[in-house]
């Protein structure tokens, strides 16, 4: 589940399922214009969920790349996320298809390790 919390009211403002499957949140990562956040989840799969529509989901996919362990904003680029196996994908959400790439990969300061991707 992922929350957003609003501490004027000491209350969540929303709670949203991130992982449909009910596996883990392995990481979060609000875009760049501050009303989506993206959700990295153990089951492979990232959403985006629209804070605005209380947590909707705006977008999701099945990133090919096994159990994802981070994401990121990738700036006017759309997202990228780091595989636990040391995979990483780059995803537009205004692209049909998200576009992988395997192990080892650098761009921008995210580095992919042997085991896992790790941002720098």
């Amino acid at each position: 589940l992922v929350a957003a919390w609003d501490p004027r009211h000491r209350r969540a403002s929303w709670i949203a399922e991130a992982c449909q499957s009910g596996r883990e949140v392995t990481h979060l990562a609000l875009t760049r214009d501050g009303v989506r956040v993206a959700a990295a989840c153990a089951d492979g799969r990232a959403r985006i969920l629209d804070m605005r529509k209380c947590g909707e989901v705006f977008d999701e996919r099945d990133l090919g790349v096994g159990a994802l362990t981070c994401v990121l904003d990738n700036g006017g680029f759309g997202l990228l996320c780091g595989g636990r196996d040391g995979a990483l994908a780059a995803w537009d959400p205004e692209l049909a298809a998200p576009a992988a790439v395997r192990k080892p990969f650098r761009i921008r300061g995210v580095v992919a390790p042997a085991r896992g991707v790790g941002i720098s």
